[in-house]
């Protein structure tokens, strides 16, 4: 399920980010003009009780898993130069989408938003 909710990650990622040197996320009610599928997902999501404090947890939680996931990108490459077979070869990383991790006061990914998190 890794990086799709539910949100998880073990230690030492989940002990890794300083929760108080998060950047400010970019909150739903500071924003004007967006798209309605954004207030909509807003509802569905029923995220509306959450505190800053929750959304921090949410977010540095999130990025534990994404230490997680280049963690072991970078085994991978290790073991290939540790076999003599990095320079040979061609590596593609690829990602389908991001997350908003709490900006917008929403979760996950919204595909029809196209906004930049």
């Amino acid at each position: 399920m890794f990086p799709h909710v539910p949100y998880g990650v073990e230690d030492p990622y989940f002990s890794s980010i300083n929760r108080s040197l998060l950047p400010p996320r970019i909150k739903a009610d500071e924003c004007r003009n967006k798209s309605k599928i954004m207030s909509d997902i807003r509802g569905y999501q029923n995220m509306g009780e959450y505190t800053e404090a929750d959304w921090n947890e949410l977010r540095a939680v999130y990025l534990g898993m994404c230490m997680k996931v280049d963690e072991q990108f970078g085994r991978l490459i290790r073991a290939m130069k540790d076999m003599d077979i990095y320079e040979d070869s061609a590596v593609f990383f690829l990602s389908d989408h991001g997350d908003f991790a709490g900006d917008y006061d929403l979760t996950e990914k919204a595909q029809n938003t196209f906004e930049d998190c």
